[in-house]
């Protein structure tokens, strides 16, 4: 190995370590402010979907916000969540229901969103899944892609038990054993190390550090479309 190649490379390790041991200056946090509007949105989503029995529950980046920060994590920005596709219709007819409070419903490629009717972020968006025979998988809806959609299943087991868990200052309901998961969602580094795709955030996307602070993001209670201090 010859002296410059030795230095070349150090440099290439050194760059990553920093990047990754410093977990302040890799993001730029979610404004509190559409960080409580979120918690909102997923309040009434998760209060109209309860009332009329529609099974749900939080994935992506929601669950690992739920599990590892116990709330939004600091950098996300959105909400997912998931039901049998066979449920979206009966989401779709609740279009009154969200209205009531300011919110719109409309379907957005292959999924629904529900956002306020005067701003659209920021969102929560519910994916349809079915279950395939082929694979004994619960999966998402035909149509997502691929790099979205590959490792993002469920075994029927992992979904016999929903619970409610907290989600900052409400609660959603989440599998009760998730970190199968999770880690084949996002790695075996999940519990530990980040990796940063913000919609609205202008950091990088693909951005990855060592988490240093598991505190959820800061919200603000403006109390725009229902208080967050009431019980969930």
């Amino acid at each position: 190995m010859s002296f410059r190649f030795w230095i070349s490379l150090t440099s290439i390790l050194l760059f990553t370590h920093t990047a990754r041991a410093s977990q302040d200056n890799s993001y730029r946090a979610t404004d509190p402010y559409d960080v409580g509007v979120l918690y909102q949105i997923v309040k009434v989503v998760d209060t109209l979907l309860t009332e009329k029995k529609i099974v749900y529950w939080v994935d992506g980046g929601t669950l690992l916000g739920a599990v590892r920060h116990g709330g939004i994590i600091p950098w996300d920005d959105d909400a997912d969540l998931e039901v049998a596709e066979e449920d979206l219709r009966k989401i779709m007819r609740l279009k009154r229901a969200f209205k009531e409070y300011g919110l719109i419903v409309k379907r957005h490629r292959n999924l629904i969103r529900i956002c306020r009717a005067h701003h659209p972020f920021p969102w929560v968006d519910i994916l349809g899944t079915r279950y395939c025979i082929e694979s004994d998988r619960v999966i998402l809806s035909e149509g997502f892609i691929p790099e979205f959609s590959h490792n993002n299943w469920w075994t029927l087991g992992e979904l016999d038990t929903l619970e409610r868990v907290k989600f900052g200052p409400i609660s959603v309901m989440a599998p009760a054993n998730p970190e199968r998961y999770l880690k084949t969602y996002y790695g075996d580094t999940v519990f530990s190390e980040a990796v940063v795709t913000p919609h609205k955030n202008s950091a990088p996307r693909g951005m990855r550090f060592t988490i240093q602070d598991f505190s959820p993001a800061k919200f603000i209670d403006t109390n725009e479309i229902i208080p967050l201090s009431e019980s969930n």
